[in-house]
């Protein structure tokens, strides 16, 4: 299994190409831990520290400012098909169209667990989301999201919009959150295909500090 850790990046990465990430750019069920990456970084389908990721991503870091069309996150632009993104930190800023998180863009059937961002997340279409843009059938638990987030459609503090079962738990928001459509403190939007949020928080900005 090939491994990619203890690496720390910084720079700037600007391609109008696919699977953009300032660490790897498709991480096809390798390893990547320890790592961080500061910088600035646009692309496609494009990530702090991974673009798209088919493995695991454990215990990294990013500081990065993350632009692209679609599928721009924190850390990774893409997580699927039993992917893993763990405990993972990602400060900066994310901004895209659609499928735009603080940690991962879209998160199609993988998992999301025990991560923090503080970025900025905007999106000019839909699913914007502090923690994940979609959660399409994955799990995202255990995730703190303390930056704000503005967005078009499906807007959330955690998850822009859970999918096709996607289970959404123990995630916290402590942010300001706008949009026009479907907007909600933890998801934008739970469509009806048995996906469940649960205990989940989110605390508006205007009442921290208050007793």
């Amino acid at each position: 299994k090939a491994e990619v850790k203890n690496l720390s990046v910084s720079g700037t990465i600007c391609t109008s190409g696919d699977y953009v990430g300032g660490i790897v750019g498709m991480n096809n069920n390798g390893a990547v831990s320890n790592c961080t990456s500061v910088g600035s970084i646009s692309g496609n389908n494009v990530g702090g520290v991974v673009g798209k990721n088919y493995g695991s991503v454990s215990s990294c870091a990013a500081d990065c400012s993350v632009s692209g069309t679609d599928s721009v996150g924190g850390i990774a632009g893409v997580n699927t098909v039993n992917g893993t993104v763990n405990s993972c930190t990602s400060t900066g800023s994310v901004s895209g169209k659609k499928w735009i998180g603080g940690v991962v863009g879209q998160n199609y059937r993988g998992n999301v667990n025990n991560c923090t961002s503080s970025c900025s997340a905007t999106g000019s279409k839909e699913y914007t989301g502090g923690v994940v843009g979609q959660n399409n059938g994955g799990v995202v638990s255990s995730c703190v999201s303390t930056g704000s987030v503005g967005g078009n459609e499906q807007v959330g503090g955690v998850v822009g919009k859970n999918s096709f079962s996607g289970s959404v738990s123990s995630c916290i928001s402590i942010g300001s959150v706008s949009g026009n459509i479907s907007v909600g403190g933890i998801v934008g939007e739970n469509d009806n295909n048995n996906s469940v949020v649960s205990n989940c928080g989110w605390l508006w900005p205007e009442y921290i500090g208050e007793g």
